[in-house]
Parts: C-alpha cells; structure tokens; sequence
C-alpha cells in the first residue's frame, strides 16, 4: 500500500510540473515557514510516515528539522528475529543558498543534516528460542546538494530533493548473540560500529 501511494504522488508531481506557471518572476527567497512531508520515509528498511519544518532566515539560509515515526519494516527479512518495534528519528539541518543557483521556479542549496535514530525491539535468538528486549541507537550525518522547486502558480507548493554522503555509527544494547548483524547473500549491510551513511530524500511542502 506504503508503495501504491508514492507512485500516486509521483504521477501527481508530474502532472503539477507540467503544468505550472511560466512567469518570469525568480525563486521567492523571502524569510518564511515551509511545512513538508518527506516520502522517501515510508519505503526505509525501518520505516513509517514523518513531516518537516523548515524556516528560511534570510535570501540564502534556512534551518530546519523534520521528525519520523519508526512504525514498520518495509523488508522484513532483513530484521527477521526482531518483532514489537517502535521508535523515532529526527534530522536537524542548515541549508545555504547561492544567489547564483536562483532560478525563475527553483534554486540549489548546500545543507549539513545530522540524523539521530532510536528503536526498540524483541529479538529471538535461533538457537535457543529465548527472547531478550533491545534498543539501537545511529548518529550520523553528512553534507548535502539538493534542490527546491516550486510547483504551482502562486508559489505555494514545493518539491525538495537532496542527495548526500556522510559517516554514522550505530549501537545496539545489549550486544548479545548475533541477530544485529543483517546479511544479504554473503555482503554485510547493516551491523554496529561506524559505517557510510548515504542521504536521500524527496519531499512535498507548502510554504505559508
């Protein structure tokens, strides 16, 4: 279901794009609240539905945060012995804005996002059935190009898109047996310690 509504949004971004407006006027840099939804949230390995804030402060810098409600496995067999999971996430970050980059419907920006994860969960170890409760903690954070776009003719509803690379560590307390180590095939794709941490995401707002 999580997947037919990002395709849904995705036809409607579109028609929205193609039909916007083909004034003149540059990329509104004016302080102002942005109220976002990001999409990318719902199809996470753990993931569930988040909404943003961003203020711009002034023509080229605006901070925001955005919150996620960690509900469900969007791969369930990559967390197999985990069960009862719930948790949060929340992003802080800082944008800057080029005056050069400013378009008639857009502009790029520059950002520094951190990430801070927190999950709870029942794992079950194969071995001896037994069950012990869990709590994994990520910091990470990386620099980030992404870009704003309007997508209407009052310059109300906006598209943001960003891509990034950055380092996160994760911890998962108790470290007991081995069912925080996940592995496709023979490739390790989530474990404890420091590891790359690649930023992406695709978001909807409004700006007031």
């Amino acid at each position: 279901m999580k997947y037919l509504l990002l395709i849904c949004y995705l036809f409607l971004l579109t028609g929205i794009v193609n039909a916007q407006d083909s004034s003149e006027k540059l990329f509104p840099a004016k302080p102002g609240f942005i109220l976002n939804t990001p999409l990318t949230s719902l199809t996470e390995p753990e993931g569930g539905p988040s909404i943003g804030l961003e203020y711009r402060i002034s023509e080229g810098l605006a901070i925001g945060i955005e919150g996620t409600a960690v509900l469900y496995e969007a791969f369930p067999f990559l967390y197999a012995q985990e069960y009862g999971k719930s948790g949060f996430r929340i992003k802080p970050e800082i944008k800057y804005f080029p005056a050069a980059t400013r378009g008639k419907n857009g502009q790029l920006y520059f950002s520094l996002q951190g990430v801070y994860k927190q999950v709870r969960y029942t794992e079950v170890s194969e071995a001896t059935g037994n069950s012990i409760r869990k709590e994994r903690k990520v910091i990470a954070g990386s620099p980030n190009v992404g870009w704003q776009r309007y997508l209407d003719r009052s310059h109300r509803f906006i598209l943001d898109m960003y891509l990034g690379l950055g380092v996160r560590h994760r911890k998962t307390e108790p470290d007991v047996w081995m069912g925080n180590q996940l592995y496709l095939g023979s490739r390790r794709i989530d474990v404890d310690g420091y590891d790359p941490h690649l930023a992406f995401g695709f978001k909807l707002g409004y700006r007031f």
